[in-house]
């Protein structure tokens, strides 16, 4: 038999044939031709198909009867859903621990330069634009390397739990790269608040004293 159409799919895999393509194939008689089941497109809203598909149901001459709609409803991802919220948690205090961890090792190393630029007249306020400006170049740069990335390992990741039955498909939605670039740029804000408090407390004098 020649294919020709492929559907898409995401739950379960079926094959459709016409009526007369499956007599001429199997060699079967028209009179011994018997329909197992029917898909019907219903009208209305969903709960009057829900109905319908129950009322069917208490019909002798059905077997079985499931609505879409019905499937539609009870298909919940209640767990998965917390699972993903606890992930998003954890990666987003990640992030904040990765930012404030930088920041700190970024001023600790630097504090004679900052010591510098106080005895040279610079006051607490353009020595706070120097160096956060650094940390907002260095977020936004590594946020536009990050999220294609994370698209490909999320793709991976979740192609992890494909099977043959059911297909986890990835849709990133702009506004969830736009959130997230913006929850970045917000936790590199913040750390920039801590910064600035030990820059405040950065004394020139103390700190150019060495043997050099």
């Amino acid at each position: 038999m020649k294919v020709q159409q492929v559907y898409r799919n995401l739950i379960g895999s079926d094959v459709f044939m016409s009526e007369s393509l499956y007599k001429s194939v199997f060699g079967v008689a028209a009179q011994d031709f018997v329909t197992n089941a029917v898909m019907a497109t219903l009208k209305g809203d969903g709960d009057a198909r829900v109905r319908y598909a129950k009322d069917l149901e208490k019909s002798t001459a059905v077997a079985s009867a499931s609505s879409t709609v019905a499937m539609e409803r009870g298909f919940s991802f209640d767990l998965m859903s917390a699972v993903v919220a606890l992930i998003v948690a954890l990666a987003g205090s990640l992030a904040l621990v990765v930012l404030f961890t930088l920041s700190s090792t970024n001023v600790s190393e630097r504090i004679r330069e900052m010591a510098t630029l106080k005895v040279l007249g610079f006051t607490d306020r353009e020595v706070h634009i120097y160096v956060n400006k650094e940390m907002l170049l260095l977020a936004f740069f590594g946020t536009l390397l990050g999220l294609p990335l994370g698209r490909v390992v999320g793709g991976m990741l979740t192609g992890v739990l494909n099977m043959s039955g059911m297909f986890f498909e990835v849709e990133v939605h702009w506004s969830s790269y736009l959130i997230s670039a913006g929850v970045t740029m917000v936790f590199a804000l913040i750390v920039q608040l801590f910064t600035n408090v030990v820059l405040n407390r950065i004394d020139p004098v103390s700190s150019l004293k060495s043997v050099e």
